[in-house]
């Protein structure tokens, strides 16, 4: 029997992964404002994003509402000050993969879903460097049950069987527009 999806994605886009946590990388948060920036591109690129997902993914994840994560960074930045009115002048990030296609929509899904593993881990470093907890919802969103989740995900994954090289191009393009929006200045 040939390699699932989940091991294929995970292969065939090892390079863009490490590029992505090369963009995230934490000896860039210095200080809580270079923390509140890093928040302020990840809501600009989650914020546009969730939307466009949402018509696929409302249908084949039952439990899409809780994988939500744009209200978790608005909640991180009101720990900072920001208003409905400050988030909504943030930049935006427009350059996304197509995500008109269950293979499309599960590919990007593949990399939003993987970036709360490597939460778990920044979450803990953040709070070593005196990020207080109402600040990390995003970074910390699944808690405990960051492991169950991710399984859940996988096995919803693999039962829509959907076309391999289609998921895998959809993940490593989300990987590559994710890279680049975080490394803007």
């Amino acid at each position: 029997m040939g390699q699932g999806i989940m091991q294929l994605l995970k292969s065939e886009t090892a390079a863009q992964h490490k590029l992505t946590e090369q963009s995230m990388s934490l000896e860039g948060i210095t200080s809580k404002e270079s923390y509140k920036n890093l928040l302020e591109r990840l809501y600009g690129f989650y914020k546009p994003l969730e939307p466009k997902l949402h018509p696929y993914a409302s249908v084949h994840l039952k439990d899409w509402s809780e994988r939500q994560k744009t209200n978790l960074i608005a909640r991180d930045l009101r720990g900072f000050g920001h208003k409905p009115k400050t988030l909504d002048a943030l930049d935006n990030c427009t350059s996304f993969p197509n995500l008109r296609t269950l293979e499309s929509i599960l590919g990007c899904l593949y990399v939003l879903e993987g970036s709360t593993l490597g939460g778990q881990i920044i979450s803990r470093c953040l709070k070593r460097q005196g990020i207080a907890e109402n600040q990390l919802h995003f970074f910390s969103s699944y808690r405990e049950t960051t492991g169950q989740k991710w399984k859940a995900f996988a096995e919803q994954l693999e039962a829509l069987e959907p076309d391999p090289q289609m998921t895998i191009s959809a993940a490593s393009e989300t990987f590559n527009a994710y890279a680049r929006w975080m490394s803007k200045s």
